[in-house]
């Protein structure tokens, strides 16, 4: 069986191989994961700014519509700079995820080769 550093799928499987130390495992679907919620976050905290002002039809009160519309646009600030956080923090552990199988890869093809050739080191 191939080795490997990080978790198949979700299912917290482990592919096995070489002893390894435990602490080297990544579980890439648990980052991806983190990365889509943070991104469904991202679209909600956007969608915020579709708010009119002029919702005091549908609230039933001019003045639930004024707290309401306080609330959405009195802190369009800090709303902006949280959607970029989210959105890089989102684009960051999809990149982790990543490298981390890419590195994984790398290492599964030279330590594979190197158990093939009953030598323990690549030549």
């Amino acid at each position: 069986m191939p080795f490997s550093l990080v978790k198949a799928g979700g299912l917290g499987k482990i592919r096995k191989g070489l002893g390894m130390d435990g602490r080297l495992i990544a579980d890439l679907a648990r980052i991806r994961q983190v990365s889509g919620r943070l991104g469904w976050v991202e679209r909600e905290f956007s969608h915020t700014t579709q708010f009119t002002g002029n919702d005091a039809t549908y609230l039933g009160s001019a003045d639930l519509a004024a707290a309401f519309d306080s609330c959405v646009n009195g802190w369009s600030q800090q709303r902006t700079a949280l959607i970029a956080r989210l959105s890089n923090v989102a684009r960051l552990s999809t990149l982790a995820a990543n490298s981390y199988q890419e590195t994984d890869d790398q290492l599964t093809a030279v330590l594979n080769k190197a158990m093939n050739r009953g030598t323990g080191a690549q030549g």
